[in-house]
């Protein structure tokens, strides 16, 4: 299942800003990925998780479809 975290994060110029991101867990519920900072749209980032919870990509697609969401 895929869910939805966020941190505090500082750009090359001291400035800070809420960025979300995604983690992955297994059927145990052991951590099996984490990518952060993705985004800082709470609403979007919600309605990806929502997506990918419902489509559930394989694994060997995941960084392809990231990278749609950060490109669309």
């Amino acid at each position: 299942m895929y869910t939805i975290f966020s941190d505090t994060y500082a750009d090359e110029n001291g400035s800070e800003h809420t960025g979300y991101g995604i983690a992955l867990y297994e059927d145990d519920g052991s951590l099996k990925l984490e990518i952060c900072d993705i985004t800082t749209d709470k609403d979007d980032i919600t309605e990806f998780v929502k997506k990918l919870n419902r489509y559930r990509p394989a694994m060997v697609h995941l960084s392809d479809v990231i990278i749609d969401f950060i490109n669309r």
